[in-house]
């Protein structure tokens, strides 16, 4: 699974990671992931605009297929425990929309959705296959192009390419993995950087 939040939410973190304070001013995005399997937690902030990237002020994984409904709860309670000014400093929120696997969307979704309701902030959605995209080092999707690939535990896999500024370059596709394999051959010469959890079904 992945944190995702702006530039990195794609990135997990085994343990938590202590909450640095942001810049003045600066815009916080409390970020859910549990699309994937797992659920993990992220807090970023663009710094006041210093750096496009911004950072990760704090990130937080838990492993496991199930669970995740009681697991994102008091992780979050964690995260937010550790930021200055608590839940009010958040600006907004984010979290992943799928594709992914049905019982970690559903609790994801419902947590973001509870939150940025009870807290009045907007909620953005974002793409599993985006999010993925985004957690390519900047270094190695350097004149690339991005293929994410999702395992859906079925026969068909999940399947996008991203331009390397990380711009969708073609639409969300379900398709056997041995048929993607085939349309990426037709793409000639292009390097591919693979990223997801379905890179070994290529």
């Amino acid at each position: 699974s992945s944190d995702v939040c702006s530039s990195d939410l794609c990135a997990a973190c085994s343990t938590a990671r202590p909450v640095e304070r942001g810049a003045p001013g600066a815009m916080k995005i409390l970020a859910l992931d549990s699309s994937l399997g797992g659920c993990s937690v992220a807090l970023w902030t663009d710094d006041d605009g210093v750096g496009e990237a911004g950072r990760v002020l704090g990130s937080a994984r838990e492993d496991g297929a199930t669970g995740q409904a009681e697991q994102l709860a008091p992780m979050i309670a964690r995260m937010i425990a550790a930021l200055p000014g608590g839940f009010a400093a958040v600006d907004r929120l984010a979290v992943t929309v799928g594709p992914g696997y049905f019982t970690g969307l559903r609790a994801g979704l419902a947590a973001a959705r509870g939150l940025a309701l009870a807290a009045k902030r907007p909620l953005v959605g974002i793409t599993t296959l985006a999010a993925v995209a985004a957690g390519v080092p900047l270094e190695e999707r350097a004149g690339a192009t991005i293929v994410v690939a999702l395992d859906s535990k079925r026969s068909e896999a999940f399947f996008q390419l991203f331009s390397n500024d990380l711009m969708p370059a073609g639409e969300p596709e379900t398709m056997a993995p041995g048929a993607y394999a085939r349309k990426l051959r037709d793409l000639g010469g292009e390097r591919l950087v693979v990223a997801g959890n379905g890179t070994a079904l290529l």
